[in-house]
């Protein structure tokens, strides 16, 4: 166990909490970002914060991904293994449902709903048209 784990877990005991969670930053996005971060910072000198909301909300590999692009501006090299390593899986779609109105459909350069008619692409979504 980590030391953040092992600390975390520890108050948790102590003050009674019957429950396990997860420490701060271990959501699959948290981690691909903890990999990444000392590179994007370098890079592009920018702070990158690894356990913003953004990244510990992120369900699967093409909302962690989005997170790069939409915060940061920046896209992850060869995001299938990033997917696979820190996801499980190679398919960047994996999880991605467009709220059941669409198809998930990924290139390099973007991963994206596309929607039914009737239904508008807003991100990963399938919204209905107004």
């Amino acid at each position: 166990m980590t030391m953040v784990y092992q600390r975390s877990l520890l108050l948790m005991v102590l003050f009674g909490v019957a429950s396990v969670f997860p420490a701060c930053g271990d959501s699959p996005c948290q981690r691909l970002c903890s990999s990444l971060e000392n590179k994007i910072e370098d890079n592009l000198a920018v702070d990158v914060d690894c356990n913003s909301s953004a990244f510990a909300s992120a369900g699967n590999c093409a909302e962690c991904l989005e997170v790069f692009k939409t915060e940061y501006q920046v896209s992850v090299i060869d995001p299938q293994v990033s997917c696979l390593e820190f996801f499980g899986t190679d398919d960047i779609c994996a999880g991605v449902d467009c709220n059941g109105h669409g198809t998930c459909v990924s290139s390099s350069e973007v991963t994206r709903c596309e929607c039914e008619p009737g239904y508008h692409e807003d991100g990963l979504t399938c919204l209905p048209d107004s």
